[in-house]
């Protein structure tokens, strides 16, 4: 009855490779053990093949983490979707690939032969009919090319590049492309194309820049294309401003590995003010070795394993890499493993590729190695859900999240779905529900996308299983959902009725970074909200997730939002709120009346002041990993306005 963990960390997803607790997993769901106690796991959520040693040594043995797909190849060129059971018989393995249908088996190969990606399709962001291209470079001759969209083949999309040339709404969609050669097929990665409409604001961008990828020493050109009175330009570098770069276009004469960044054009017109950002990746090259890949930094847990890689052209290559400089002995392959990293791995590690009378230093690689967080310091918001129901044709709501946190920088994912035909079919079986959903997106003012049908895109299908949301009935549900990029700021939702329909329709955000991948730098849902009509109640739903606890501001506003300068329209005179945990009241309140506490934390957390002798409701609360929800009515059964809305304090 003794029961010991054979690998993984509690609590903690990931995919990592590494011994016993260095290991991370997600949701795995099948295991089965062969004669020699080897140890095979079917990791469903991130749809790989994993094994442990009898000596505690986890390995992936096939699939790539996160990459859904069908694909029949060797080791991490083979694709899986949520496979969930797995039967050894010696070492072949049988996986019951449940999302495809399939049944998969996989046996000891060479992997001789089959392709290498070097450079995978980036991630692009265009304006409509805007002309864009994705590419993929190939390590090896006689390759043959298919170009997929969201998982599907595109009738003669059979080269190295993909061309768009003018791109439309209905492009949106993630692509990839399958290189196959003799020793099997390789999926690339797959890469999102956003299509943006052009609007009608002050400011119209007819042409954004796109993401390139160029060699150490070439020149690197982002351009933009817009129209507007008085329109002026500022070029940033990770959100930092670059001096001097005030054109429509910016050029860095010779790139090197320290351009690699986002680049960011602001661009003004009077008051208004719009964004376009594109990334630049850069590869060395020299005579007779080319670098196209550079080794990424790391940080990891004390414990877990790191490893760097390095792709390389070039005949007879041979490899060294080097730790502050010094050669490591024995680390002379195209990767190099600390299978347990400790304090004192802490470094700037590099690689030295040698071949044809020539070699080549990589950039460096800095490997952080953090001692985990004690309980407290880890908890955050990860989730805001509403049920509700759009009563009347062109009734619509607004959800409300704010992207950020002190210390952090960067892009954050976000899932956002609109659920409605879903709900209404097994096992839900909700009456009333909304036949066809619809999201739009919008950064401040600007409308930045929109969903209607999900259309069965394996990247959401695994999107969904990372987060723990439910699946939608099929693939061709009416049910909508985006899995977006969010720069920091204030950012809005807005949930309406494909052709003015009515329903029920649950509305949810969920920050899609997994807790084993946080890290202080990481941007967090700081604030989620909700801006609709109360009608007898709304119950909005939020999670927090993570070690420790969260304290959270939690408000529901209604006079003072019907008050200059919001002056909303049919506010709600007296909101009364109560914060739930299950079935338990954690807390309730009506008028917050003008408290010190709450007052010293709305200034905290940025939100808008309150007047004293407002109607207004508002609690603070100090609440441990879990799901909570918050139902706010109006007093005395009063209906009208209402927003609520949860905030972290720090």
């Amino acid at each position: 009855g003794a029961v010991t963990t054979l690998a993984g960390s509690a609590g903690a997803a990931g995919s990592a490779d590494g011994t016993g607790v260095a290991a991370r997993f997600d949701q795995p769901r099948g295991v089965a053990v062969n004669a020699s106690g080897t140890v095979f796991i079917a990791d469903y959520g991130n749809v790989l093949l994993r094994t442990i040693s009898p000596a505690g040594a986890v390995t992936t043995l096939a699939g790539s983490a996160g990459v859904v797909g069908s694909t029949d190849s060797v080791g991490t060129a083979a694709r899986f979707y949520l496979p969930t059971g797995v039967v050894a018989d010696g070492n072949t393995v049988y996986v019951a690939d449940t999302s495809n249908n399939l049944i998969r088996r996989a046996v000891p190969v060479s992997q001789a032969g089959l392709p290498t990606i070097a450079l995978q399709p980036l991630d692009q962001e265009v304006s409509v009919g805007q002309s864009i291209t994705f590419r993929v470079s190939v390590a090896g001759s006689g390759v043959g090319y298919q170009w997929l969209r969201n998982g599907q083949p595109i009738a003669g999309a059979t080269g190295s590049t993909y061309t768009i040339a003018s791109a439309q709404l209905s492009d949106i969609a993630t692509f990839s492309v399958r290189v196959s050669g003799a020793g099997g097929s390789v999926d690339s990665s797959a890469s999102n194309l956003a299509v943006l409409p052009l609007g009608t604001g002050p400011i119209v961008i007819t042409a954004r820049p796109v993401a390139l990828h160029v060699e150490a020493g070439s020149p690197a050109t982002f351009s933009v294309t817009a129209s507007g009175a008085g329109l002026s330009y500022q070029w940033l570098k990770n959100g930092t401003t670059i001096t001097g770069a005030t054109a429509s276009s910016y050029t860095i004469a010779s790139a090197q590995s320290g351009d690699v960044g986002t680049y960011t054009v602001r661009l003004t017109a009077g008051a208004a003010s719009d964004f376009a950002a594109a990334k630049l990746n850069v590869g060395a090259a020299t005579a007779g070795v080319s670098i196209s890949a550079q080794p990424q930094g790391l940080s990891v847990n004390r414990g877990e394993a790191a490893t760097f890689t390095v792709i390389a052209f070039g005949s007879g290559l041979s490899y060294q890499w080097l730790k502050n400089g010094s050669p490591i002995a024995g680390a002379t392959a195209a990767t190099y493993t600390i299978a347990s990293a400790q304090s004192a791995d802490a470094a700037n590690y590099s690689v030295r590729v040698a071949g044809a009378g020539s070699s080549v230093e990589s950039s460096s690689a800095a490997l952080t190695v953090a001692v985990p967080a004690p309980p407290g310091g880890t908890a955050r918001l990860v989730n805001l859900s509403i049920l509700t129901e759009l009563a009347a044709p062109g009734d619509t709501f607004t959800m409300g999240y704010v992207v950020g946190g002190a210390g952090t920088a960067g892009i954050k994912s976000i899932l956002i779905r609109a659920v409605g035909p879903t709900l209404g079919a097994a096992p839900f079986g909700i009456p009333g529900t909304l036949g066809d959903p619809k999201l739009e997106l919008f950064a401040g003012e600007t409308r930045t996308g929109e969903n209607d049908n999900w259309g069965g895109a394996p990247a959401l299908a695994a999107a969904f299983a990372s987060v723990g949301a439910f699946t939608y009935a099929s693939a061709s549900s009416l049910d909508s959902a985006v899995l977006a990029n969010i720069s920091a700021g204030n950012n809005t939702v807005k949930v309406s009725g494909n052709a003015d329909g009515t329903g029920i329709v649950l509305a949810e955000l969920y920050d899609s970074t997994p807790t084993a991948a946080m890290t202080a730098a990481t941007p967090r849902l700081v604030n989620v909200s909700v801006l609709k009509s109360l009608g007898t109640g709304l119950t909005a739903g939020f999670v927090v997730d993570g070690q420790g606890a969260k304290r959270v501001l939690v408000r529901a506003v209604g006079p003072t939002i019907g008050a200059a300068p919001f002056n909303v329209p049919g506010a709600v005179e007296d909101p009364q709120l109560t914060l739930y945990s299950g079935q338990t009241v954690l807390q309730s309140n009506d008028n917050w009346g003008g408290t010190a506490e709450l007052t010293a934390a709305f200034a905290q957390v940025g939100a808008f002041a309150l007047p004293a002798n407002s109607k207004d409701a508002a609690v603070l609360a100090t609440l441990s990993p879990g799901a909570y929800t918050v139902q706010a009515k109006g007093v005395g059964g009063t209906t009208g306005v209402a927003i609520v809305e949860v905030y972290e304090v720090p």
